[in-house]
């Protein structure tokens, strides 16, 4: 992808550390920017013990022993839950929500649901997680023994602050303007250009 935009005579910097003056200094017509999120973590006793979902998937941490809790029943956690499952481990997925999986649309819900059945994966709702032990995650009063903790409790749009005054049209898109889907993403991008274009 990168050789691509760069074989289209874009200029792409990276290992690069953005600052107000580099924008200054480039002196740009526009700005759009599209600087992500970062999970969010809940602030509850043990959240250290916590692997953060987003690591897992990227496969930049193992997760250890057989038995795992994934706090968090939205796509993040189902699509951790499915890749630890396929790799054998036992998965209970805790959702504070009456109900798993209200982040994606009723048939993804249902496909879900269906390939999750034929896994190894529990899913238990009304489970607010009070705290992290060693070896368990203790939630609406009931104790989930586990040899590893996984958090996928969501997203937070990373900061856009330092971008608010520098005099040019600025474009805040994708997940830090709000966490959410990719389409998202793809569409605020296209209305940003739209907007560049007139």
């Amino acid at each position: 992808m990168i050789l691509d935009v760069q074989e289209s005579g874009i200029e792409v910097h990276l290992n690069t550390v953005v600052t107000k003056e580099m924008i200054e200094e480039i002196k740009p017509d526009a700005l759009i920017v599209a600087i992500g999120s970062s999970p969010f973590v809940l602030s509850i006793e043990g959240s250290e013990r916590a692997i953060v979902a987003h690591d897992v998937l990227s496969e930049k941490v193992e997760v250890p022993g057989e038995n795992v809790v994934i706090i968090g029943g939205g796509l993040v956690g189902f699509e951790t839950a499915e890749f630890l499952a396929a790799k054998q481990k036992k998965v209970t997925v805790l959702e504070m929500k009456e109900k798993a999986l209200q982040d994606l649309g009723p048939l993804r819900q249902i496909t879900a649901q269906f390939a999750m059945a034929q896994m190894p994966i529990t899913i238990e709702t009304s489970a607010t997680v009070e705290r992290i032990e060693d070896h368990a995650v203790v939630a609406s009063g009931k104790e989930y023994p586990c040899d590893s903790v996984i958090m996928a409790v969501g997203s937070k749009a990373n900061d856009t602050s330092m971008y608010a005054d520098l005099g040019i049209p600025t474009y805040i898109i994708g997940d830090c303007k709000k966490a959410g889907v990719a389409l998202d993403a793809f569409k605020d991008a296209y209305h940003a250009v739209l907007e560049i274009n007139k």
